[in-house]
């Protein structure tokens, strides 16, 4: 089924189509805002957000990209408001580790996930949606609401960070490379 079809039968009010959407974009999105949070509470909170908004305004989505860009357009955008009520709430809070980010099953997870967690957040932003989420450059640029040009320079500004602190983190305290770095 196409996405323009999805978002019909979401629109006429059919249930097995918002289960559809929910089932096929949860996982994709909730991957996402884990790698945006790092937490799995606050990740959970804002996929269902992200995935009610989208549905109460369906009728907003115009077909210009893929429902899957869309959605995560929309992700952004509540993790944006979320890190600002934390700003103005002065809520600092860091929680490790995480079960489920697209990481975890390599060896070194906790420092490449660090070394993603000291990239600004909107350079993780972009880095999350193209080399994990496997956007291109286009859809990434599109979700964040940002150029194009604006998109590569991130990515280039993340790998170079990235870069950077993973060749610090090379070895474990004993000695034995803990990276094998490009």
């Amino acid at each position: 089924m196409d996405d323009a079809t999805l978002a019909d039968q979401i629109k006429d009010g059919q249930p097995e189509a918002k289960e559809r959407f929910v089932r096929t974009h949860y996982e994709s999105l909730m991957r996402f805002a884990l790698c945006l949070t790092r937490n799995q509470t606050d990740a959970e909170d804002l996929t269902q957000q992200a995935l009610l908004r989208a549905i109460q305004n369906i009728d907003r989505y115009g077909g210009q990209s893929s429902i899957k860009t869309w959605l995560h357009a929309i992700l952004f955008r509540e993790f944006t408001k979320w890190r600002r009520s934390f700003r103005r709430l002065g809520v600092l809070r860091k929680d490790h580790p995480l079960d489920k980010c697209p990481f975890d099953q390599l060896r070194e997870a906790q420092v490449i996930l660090d070394a993603l967690d000291t990239l600004d957040p909107i350079h993780r932003a972009a880095f999350v949606l193209h080399e994990v989420q496997g956007f291109d450059v286009s859809e990434v640029a599109t979700s964040l609401g940002i150029p194009e040009g604006t998109v590569k320079s991130r990515l280039h500004h993340a790998r170079s960070r990235l870069r950077s602190k993973l060749e610090i983190n090379t070895e474990e305290p004993n000695g034995n490379p803990l990276l094998q770095t490009r």
